[in-house]
């Protein structure tokens, strides 16, 4: 079950109204509309593989060691043989180099890419999105772009995306007569996206950003992507599958970055006192990571992975964007906010089932991680950049880009196309969490 995935699974009748709607609704015309850059969320983006007489792991020799060519390494086939499962968690693994403090590919001799920098065609999950944008009159390479990226590579380590980027933006503003860029981002894309930001100087800023709409952030992690490394990312199939999903989640650092972050205010962090893992003999907070991975019989450079991938600075610091910002995020959806597990953990014993229990979220992200940006308003008043919060009561995650989350996509289409805030309603943004 890919939970990022902005799936836009509206009926083909329901996308013809919204596009009616929309097109009804805004009537700004083709060539005046800012360009758009998407920054896609996690599995959002197509990653190929090539291997050239690259040696099989040792416990695995069936493993291929050639490719002849590149490969989709995601997404994964529909039905995986159990033999097959090693070799695809050897290809999807990124392990941690302490000396050079980056992460690095376990197979030797193989390259990665993704497909259609600027395009679409990379991000499958993106179609029906972009019906909605061209529909209007947006058109893909003039003024439509998406960035995909190597979503395996946690914020610190996307150098090349943010090289890639930069020079994407800087070729939209030349193309569409110097309009600032719109940065559109969910689910993952809004961390992706704030790395990116906080690499560029201000003047940069000021020069290529209109705006940085952020869609359902993860800013302070989610317990899903806790789950997903103690017993597996879903509850479904059999041990087999929890298993081989377990070992995907641990072979990406994007899962350790997206841990529910530790920290002292409980209205946007986890804290001593939030008990987010129980055993019948322990309780685990998110302070207890290191305890946690130990008592699981996860290796001693995975848990150096996890200190080096917590203490990065654009989620540990948490620096404002400090450009024109719009985040949206649902609440009142239940949303795993722990979990319990009906035995002790002990290494080399798989976990038993994961029973989530629910609070306020959007399905996927609790709402105190999507309230953590609101630290931000006073940086951004101080220089003097437009900063503005927003939740929709039942919004599922990522569904902003829905067809049929008419207020949430309304008030985004209303910022891009109007360049101002949408109208404001009277209750503050914290009467969420009452």
């Amino acid at each position: 079950k890919n939970i990022f995935c902005c799936k836009m699974a509206g009926q083909d009748r329901a996308l013809s109204l919204v596009l009616l709607s929309f097109s009804l609704l805004f009537s700004s015309k083709g060539d005046s509309l800012p360009p758009i850059v998407f920054v896609p969320g996690l599995f959002n983006s197509i990653i190929q593989y090539e291997l050239n007489n690259s040696p099989p792991p040792k416990l695995e020799p069936w493993c291929a060691k050639d490719t002849n060519g590149w490969q989709d390494l995601y997404p994964f086939p529909q039905d995986i043989p159990p033999a097959q499962m090693p070799c695809l968690v050897s290809l999807f693994t990124l392990d941690y180099n302490k000396q050079n403090a980056t992460f690095v590919g376990r197979r030797e001799n193989m390259k990665t890419q993704v497909v259609d920098y600027g395009g679409f065609s990379g991000t499958p999950n993106f179609q029906d999105v972009v019906k909605l944008y061209t529909a209007r009159g947006w058109v893909v390479g003039k003024n439509l772009f998406a960035s995909p990226y190597d979503w395996r590579y946690p914020g610190c380590c996307l150098n090349g995306l943010y090289t890639d980027l930069k020079a994407l933006i800087e070729s939209a503003v030349r193309s569409n007569n110097g309009a600032k860029v719109v940065l559109l981002a969910p689910s993952l894309g809004p961390q992706v996206a704030l790395s990116f930001l906080h690499r560029m100087d201000q003047t940069w800023k000021d020069t290529h950003i209109a705006w940085f709409i952020a869609e359902s952030p993860v800013w302070s992690g989610t317990i899903e992507s806790l789950m997903a490394v103690v017993s597996g990312s879903t509850n479904q199939g059999s041990n087999l599958q929890r298993e081989f999903g377990r070992a995907i989640s641990l072979a990406i650092p994007t899962g350790l970055w997206e841990l529910p972050r530790a920290g002292t205010n409980e209205n946007v962090t986890w804290t001593q006192s939030d008990v987010l893992v129980e055993t019948p003999t322990q309780k685990y907070s998110a302070f207890d990571y290191l305890q946690l991975f130990k008592d699981l019989g996860h290796p001693e450079l995975l848990q150096e992975a996890l200190e080096f991938v917590v203490a990065d600075p654009d989620l540990n610091k948490f620096a404002a964007p400090n450009v024109p910002t719009f985040v949206t995020f649902g609440y009142q959806v239940p949303t795993p906010i722990s979990l319990k597990y009906t035995a002790s953990f002990s290494p080399g014993k798989f976990p038993s089932i994961a029973q989530p229990q629910n609070g306020n979220g959007d399905g996927f992200v609790p709402v105190r991680s999507s309230l953590r940006g609101e630290l931000w308003k006073q940086e951004m008043e101080a220089n003097n950049k437009t900063f503005f919060y927003r939740g929709y009561e039942g919004q599922k995650h990522a569904y902003c880009l829905q067809p049929g989350s008419d207020s949430c996509f309304t008030d985004v289409m209303y910022v891009i196309l109007h360049n101002e805030l949408p109208p404001t309603r009277n209750s503050s943004v914290w009467d969420i969490l009452s």
